[in-house]
């Protein structure tokens, strides 16, 4: 999570399958840091078990892969 150094982005759009960290994990420690934590999550996987995960690691919003880019624009 250091590489996430001082960004603070307006939004976050996280995939559950990433290389090094699941994305759930992400999310969590996006919730506990006092500069992120209000900042919208988008989480996004090809499982389409992703809502459960979603919900319970503090994600706003889930998108199961394949999505349009209309889809993903309608969560902004």
């Amino acid at each position: 999570m250091e590489k996430m150094g001082k960004l603070v982005p307006d939004i976050l759009i996280i995939d559950l399958m990433l290389p090094d960290v699941n994305g759930d994990v992400v999310a969590r420690y996006v919730r506990q840091d006092e500069s992120l934590k209000n900042k919208r999550i988008i989480m996004i996987s090809a499982d389409v078990k992703v809502a459960k995960i979603a919900k319970e690691s503090g994600a706003d919003e889930y998108l199961v892969k394949p999505f349009t880019i209309d889809r993903l624009l309608s969560l902004l």
